[in-house]
């Protein structure tokens, strides 16, 4: 080992230069026994690049502050007394957050392309409307750009299937963010077909056409290619080379294959096939937080727990405003004290906090005689299904992933509070 020290002169300062250097004699070399081999590994297992640590680590640090930003884009969406720029200010925040959370998601998923692929939460979707949200995450951007964003849906369609629709609305972004960026004049247009039944599934075709600059034919084997941007560079700037990839892992996943056909100069067309299951029909009631939330009119008590003041504070001001008595605490252990004090009904808690996580709390509770059955809601901002599966193993009632949807909260602390409590992800 080595070590040199030079002083430098500078006019605002004196410092000096050091450097370290180790040399190690190749007969030295020769006496550590080489390692033994390791087995091949997959590209996605935990401890190799671009594998789940880091993408779900990045995941979990951009969906922290992203559940604040677009908790309260929903919370102060629900004020009827906004003007019409307040609320076009607002539903910007909130679409172009979904959009983000789009991308975050598309991080995430190239780390699973490949292990064993993406596990499915299936639940009811209603086609129309789904489709219709997805459309408008985009609108602003189509307007932007002058640009006409139809949609096009089979009246034929059934009314509710049952789908996994965080990765289904992901997969139509990519597909509807890549035609929008490469189109300059016409439109974009989502369609939905119905294509006949299997028994009791429907199969569903959806499209997304464009009037843009197309593909040229060598350059289609290239689009699904992680990282693999076509065109010009200007173009390639808006984008981050994944969603394609993405996107056709997901529709894969879900049974189907993707489709492309494109003209250079004219457009192009991505469309795929899925076979859903056909769901029960009933009208699901929408849920506003002007109604009261208990039909005695009693306030419920609920404990949110969290220790990051932002999310904290937006969880507060919307349980608030549906009509709960809220208690908060700012992490695990004034969690506890709360609990034996306020003596919750239900508790939204976060699932990672520092000292006494909120696993640890759930367990604890479980193995309680006296909170044993206390309902639990818990928010992670890890949207890994191996966390998910930890945060039901440990006893929570249901497990919600950040950013929260607002909708899927408030019903689930209705299910809760009214009937017997069960293991579900939302």
């Amino acid at each position: 080992m080595t070590l040199c020290a030079m002083p430098l002169s500078r006019p605002d300062a004196s410092c000096c230069c050091t450097s370290a250097a180790e040399v190690t004699c190749m007969s030295e070399r020769r006496k550590t026994p080489p390692p033994e081999p390791r087995p091949a590994r997959r590209l996605a297992e935990p401890d190799s690049f671009p594998g789940s640590e880091f993408p779900s680590t990045l995941s979990h640090e951009l969906r922290t502050p992203l559940n604040a930003i677009l908790g309260y884009a929903q919370l102060l969406g629900m004020d009827e007394g906004l003007n019409e720029q307040q609320r076009r200010g607002i539903e910007t925040i909130r679409t172009t957050g979904e959009h983000l959370l789009s991308l975050i998601n598309d991080v995430l998923d190239l780390s699973k392309l490949g292990a064993d692929g993406h596990e499915l939460v299936l639940a009811p979707v209603q086609i129309a409307p789904f489709l219709a949200s997805a459309a408008d995450v985009l609108r602003a951007k189509a307007g932007e750009k002058n640009l006409v964003l139809g949609l096009d849906v089979d009246p034929k369609l059934p009314v509710v299937v049952l789908a996994d629709e965080l990765r289904l609305r992901q997969v139509l972004l990519n597909l509807l963010g890549n035609a929008l960026r490469f189109t300059d004049h016409g439109s974009v247009t989502l369609c939905a077909r119905d294509e006949g039944r299997e028994g009791r599934h429907a199969l569903v075709r959806i499209e997304v056409r464009d009037t843009g600059v197309g593909i040229q034919p060598e350059d289609l084997p290239l689009i699904f290619q992680p990282f693999k941007q076509v065109g010009d560079a200007q173009r390639r700037e808006g984008g981050t080379g994944l969603g394609l990839t993405v996107a056709r892992a997901l529709v894969t996943a879900m049974g189907g294959h993707i489709d492309v056909t494109s003209e250079p100069g004219r457009g192009t067309q991505f469309s795929f096939q899925l076979r859903l299951q056909l769901a029960d029909t009933g009208e699901r009631e929408a849920w506003t937080p002007s109604l009261p939330a208990h039909p005695e009119g009693r306030r419920p008590r609920v404990l949110v727990i969290d220790d990051v003041a932002h999310n904290r504070d937006m969880l507060v001001d919307f349980l608030i405003a549906a009509g709960y008595d809220i208690e908060s605490a700012d992490d695990g252990q004034q969690g506890m004290d709360k609990v034996r004090i306020f003596h919750p009904e239900l508790i939204v808690m976060d699932s990672v906090m520092p000292g006494i996580s909120g696993l640890q709390v759930t367990r604890m509770l479980r193995a309680s005689s006296t909170y044993s059955t206390l309902p639990i809601i818990v928010v992670s901002a890890d949207a890994t299904e191996q966390h998910l599966q930890d945060c039901l193993q440990a006893g929570a009632s249901v497990c919600l992933t950040k950013p929260v949807r607002l909708d899927r909260l408030a019903a689930a602390i209705q299910q809760l509070l009214h009937q017997p409590a069960r293991l579900d992800r939302l």
